[in-house]
């Protein structure tokens, strides 16, 4: 959805918890610092942080699902790879987390990573560097980080699930995102905006 569509589009929504959000996003917009989105599955969470990194001078937006892609290549893929690190390996890549450059690197549905990576991501989080695959050398990572969680994820901290350590960087600045049928008084200008769009 383009940065305009989605700007068009908040601007109508009247009812009052979406215009809190709004007010949130705003507010921490500007902020280097990382940002957590949660509520239930389909509340909006990608539309907001689509919104929150087209507000702010982080861009562009690199939106990974933490789902989307077997755990076994999850390193290769975020933090890069030197030449001959693994079998296949037949070239550097600089992995996905470099090339967002001074953009933002939104992790959505960050309560799927295992404990394992969980491990991994709190330490660049702290540190802000990364070791590629078969590399001695730590690289930078520059941009800032958006994530995405479940509404159960402090249900998951409790059960040793998800990291306290981790969720306590990453919850630093916490947006709640209400569910549509709280928000009632968006359904009207939404059903006319996507019916627009067909």
């Amino acid at each position: 959805m383009p940065n305009a569509t989605i700007f068009s589009l908040i601007s109508n929504l009247p009812d009052p918890k979406s215009l809190a959000v709004k007010a949130a996003v705003e507010k921490v917009a500007g902020l280097d610092t990382s940002v957590l989105l949660w509520g239930e599955t389909g509340s909006g969470k990608d539309f907001w942080a689509a919104v929150l990194a087209g507000s702010s001078p982080f861009q562009p937006l690199l939106n990974l699902g933490c789902g989307d892609v077997p755990e076994t290549l999850l390193e290769s893929e975020w933090f890069g790879y030197q030449k001959g690190a693994f079998s296949g390996a037949d070239r550097d890549s600089p992995g996905k987390w470099r090339q967002a450059g001074n953009g933002t690197i939104f992790l959505n549905q960050i309560d799927l990573l295992s404990l394992h990576m969980q491990a991994k991501l709190l330490r660049v989080i702290e540190r802000k560097k990364i070791f590629p695959l078969g590399c001695s050398q730590e690289a930078d990572i520059t941009a800032r980080f958006l994530f995405s969680a479940d509404s159960t994820i402090e249900e998951k901290v409790r059960r040793g699930e998800f990291r306290s350590d981790l969720y306590f960087r990453i919850s630093a600045v916490s947006i709640f995102i209400p569910p549509l049928r709280e928000r009632k008084k968006d359904i009207l200008p939404l059903l006319n905006h996507f019916c627009a769009a067909r």
